[in-house]
């Protein structure tokens, strides 16, 4: 079976690109052969990822957070053991009316807007289902988060 390669189009485009424009206005003529070989022999050079052993990867929250308000899978650090649970991200610009999660006690912990007449959630990892009293939703996690991956495809969780 050939080798399946999963790769990042964009620069290998990039540079197909450059090379098409280098090639503009020149008088030196390649074969159509001549041109494809130099992109197959490029191609090779891509690095072999066999899908059946792909593991997602843990991403760095502070260098790479999620989209806000997204629900994602975190990998938190709490009294010495590390646990997964799913959260979503706040970057502390996103009023209560405009969320998509349901808010409770806002007021007591969230910055009032008197233009907006609303309060704004504060920046950080919230979550309903680990770090919270039953019935409640969004609480603050208290841990630090030490990594963040999306939620798995909706086919593999039906």
């Amino acid at each position: 079976m050939a080798e399946r390669r999963i790769v990042d189009i964009g620069p290998f485009l990039e540079d197909l690109k450059k090379e098409l424009k280098d090639l503009e206005g020149s008088t030196e003529a390649l074969t159509v052969e001549e041109a494809a070989e130099d992109e197959i022999e490029d191609l090779k050079k891509l690095p072999v990822i066999d899908p059946e052993r792909m593991i997602p990867a843990w991403r760095d929250p502070d260098k790479d957070p999620p989209t806000v308000e997204t629900e994602v899978l975190i990998l938190y650090r709490c009294n010495g053991y590390m646990g997964i649970t799913t959260a979503h991200y706040e970057d502390g610009n996103v009023f209560s009316e405009d969320s998509e999660w349901n808010w409770e006690d806002l007021p007591d912990w969230g910055t009032y807007d008197e233009e907006r007449d609303d309060y704004r959630i504060p920046e950080g990892w919230w979550e309903y289902r680990h770090f919270n009293p039953d019935d409640v939703y969004n609480n603050k996690i208290d841990c630090p988060v030490v990594g963040w991956m999306p939620m798995p495809p909706e086919e593999i969780t039906k």
